[in-house]
């Protein structure tokens, strides 16, 4: 073997080595390469099952908050029916009062809003017990009061379930039992609902 085969045969040998050295570097820098990259993956993926839960539970906050607003709002619901159908019952109640206490109540309501003594009372076309006689009483009582008791009965009806209005010049009183409640309902509503519901 001359000295250029020698040269030739080691600088061979020495690239097979070097080979060898940069194919090993070559496949470790793959395999750390290969975890680092399947570490930062498996690192993603947790973040991003994290993220989804947290984002899954703030879903399910926000569901269950809209949910419990829908609730809510369905129970108001549910209590406003309640206490309409309450007050309206009260209503029915007076409107269905026997004779002697619908013109107690009536009586009692009119010497409260009566001024003057003169004005003229609307009452309701089904209007069933006023009449001239219980009015001439009132009137009677209202001289005794010091006012005019000239209270008379207008031609003109109205379509008041109950109660009356009394008028004077331009001045409309509404006297109705559906005026008289709803007065009522403002001033009792919120007692009302706490017997109701607590």
């Amino acid at each position: 073997m001359t000295g250029v085969d020698k040269l030739i045969e080691s600088i061979l040998a020495e690239a097979k080595n070097k080979e060898k050295e940069i194919w090993d570097e070559t496949r470790q820098k793959q395999e750390l390469l290969k975890q680092k990259t399947q570490a930062e993956a498996d690192k993603k993926t947790r973040e991003i099952l994290d993220e989804a839960a947290i984002l899954g539970e703030e879903n399910k906050k926000r569901l269950l908050a809209v949910y419990g607003l829908e609730l809510r709002k369905e129970q108001l619901k549910q209590k406003r029916i309640l206490l309409n159908e309450v007050y309206d019952r009260a209503l029915e109640s007076i409107l269905n009062l026997p004779k002697d206490e619908y013109l107690k109540l009536t009586k009692k309501l009119l010497l409260t809003t009566v001024t003057t003594g003169k004005e003229e009372i609307i009452i309701s076309r089904n209007e069933k017990y006023m009449d001239q006689a219980f009015l001439d009483g009132v009137n009677e009582e209202l001289k005794q009061k010091g006012k005019a008791g000239a209270l008379h009965f207008s031609t003109e009806k109205s379509d008041l379930a109950g109660g009356f209005m009394l008028q004077e010049g331009g001045l409309f009183i509404n006297c109705s039992f559906e005026m008289v409640m709803s007065e009522l309902r403002d001033n009792t509503e919120s007692e009302a609902a706490q017997i109701l519901f607590g």
